[in-house]
Formats: structure tokens, C-alpha cells, sequence
């Protein structure tokens, strides 16, 4: 288990900077007990299959638990079968949490002085060793593809999904444009980060698109995304 130590809450979001950058979707914390490594992106996704309240009634968000809890507590950990290492129904993670029976180890020191237990910072890891998920390999291909057609491709995004708009395979370089896939804007976010696709441009109407899916609504804006010059190929 790792190690007691004690910082400020500014010297934890300055290193959480140092070493992920300035999102704090970015920051990893790890679990002491199983060692899962779960950024605030894991746990915003988590929520969003499943949703938890904050004892005030309030819907827990990735800020309330990152830091603070295994993502296992939100994956199903609590719920049994009891197989003694605290994973229950969890897919991965386990039911450890820094404000436990064992608290910590780390423990933050607050502006006013009043300090609260957390998990230690993950140690960052290089992009390039990190293997890409299938959906952002999924999503590099289908840009491969329909960038081809001569027409750029779209994407129209909400807090949980990304949807890809892309020219239609009927009629030519005069035909329409169609939903592609959704995928979840995580997936675009790690693509992103990746260096291997781009956003160009400010929120503006896409192109019309058929059907009563959320995409298809023109009030919602979109960009036009493409693939990054420098990684024309994802493996």
C-alpha cells in the first residue's frame, strides 16, 4: 500500500498539473488497495451508466469521487457476491475508499485548514504506451474512409456523446450527409489527445442529416473534424 504523505491542496493540483496537464478529466489517482488507475474521464463515463446521489440528494459528478473512492464503488463493488477482494459486481476496480476504516494515504490540507484523506496521484504514463481503445481505432478508420470523398467530415458533440457526420456514399460529391456512428466524447477526447484527430474551426450549422436522432436537430452546432497530418495511420 502506498505510502502517508501530507500536501497542500494547492501542491495536489499543481503536481495533478505537472503531470496530466491542465484538465482535471486528465488526473489520475490510483486505488491503494487493487491498484486500479481511474482518471476523472473514467468516472464521468462511470456515472453516466451509473448514476449515484450525494447525500444531500444531488447527482454525483466525476469531482466528488476522483481522489476519493475506487471506481469499482461505482461499477458495482458494493452490490455482492462477497468474494473477499471487494470487486463484487465491479468489471474492474474494487469497494477501497480514502475516507474508510484505513484512511488515505495521502492526506490534503485544505485553505481553512481542515484536511481530508485521498488516494495518491497515478504516475504519469508516456501517450505513446498506452494502446488505443477499439472505438478510437474505430473512430480513425471511419475519418480514413470518408475523408476520402472530397468533403470534410462533422461532429456534433453533447457533455456525453460525439456524434460523426460524414458525406454519404449515394450521388457523388454532390450527395448528402449521414449519421455515422455516436460515440462516447471520451473517445473523441482520447483521440484528441492522441494527436490523432483534430477539431478545425469555431461551433457552426452542420450539414443536414435525415432521421430524429439528437444530431439531427439544427439548433445543435457542430465542427468539422479530420485527421491529424502528421498520424495518417493508427494501429
Amino acid at each position: 500500500m502506498a505510502e502517508h504523505r501530507k500536501l497542500t491542496q494547492a501542491e495536489l493540483v499543481a503536481e495533478a498539473r505537472d503531470r496530466f496537464g491542465d484538465d482535471p478529466l486528465d488526473w489520475a489517482f490510483q486505488c491503494p488497495r487493487c491498484g486500479d488507475v481511474a482518471t476523472g474521464r473514467d468516472f464521468r463515463d462511470a456515472l453516466a451508466e451509473h448514476p449515484r446521489k450525494n447525500r444531500d440528494g444531488s447527482d454525483t459528478i466525476a469531482s466528488d469521487v476522483l481522489g476519493q473512492e475506487c471506481i469499482g464503488r461505482t461499477l458495482g463493488a458494493l452490490k455482492g457476491p462477497n468474494t473477499g477482494d471487494g470487486k463484487g459486481q465491479a468489471k474492474r476496480g474494487c469497494d477501497w475508499c480514502a475516507y474508510g476504516f484505513i484512511p488515505g494515504p495521502w492526506e490534503i490540507v485544505l485553505p481553512d485548514g481542515r484536511t481530508m484523506n485521498g488516494f495518491p496521484l497515478a504516475d504519469a504514463a508516456p501517450a505513446e504506451a498506452k494502446p488505443l481503445r477499439p472505438a478510437v481505432r474505430a473512430l480513425v478508420k471511419a475519418l480514413k474512409l470518408r475523408s476520402t470523398y472530397g468533403r470534410p467530415c462533422w461532429v456534433k458533440c453533447t457533455q456525453a456523446w460525439a456524434a460523426l457526420i460524414v458525406p454519404s456514399l449515394r450521388n457523388g460529391a454532390d450527395g448528402p450527409y449521414e449519421l455515422l456512428r455516436t460515440f462516447r466524447r471520451s473517445t473523441l477526447d482520447e483521440a484528441i489527445v492522441a494527436g490523432l484527430v483534430v477539431e478545425c474551426g469555431d461551433l457552426v450549422p452542420a450539414p443536414p442529416i435525415g432521421g430524429r436522432h439528437w444530431a439531427a436537430q439544427p439548433e445543435v452546432r457542430g465542427r468539422i473534424i479530420a485527421l491529424a497530418q502528421k498520424n495518417g495511420d493508427s494501429k
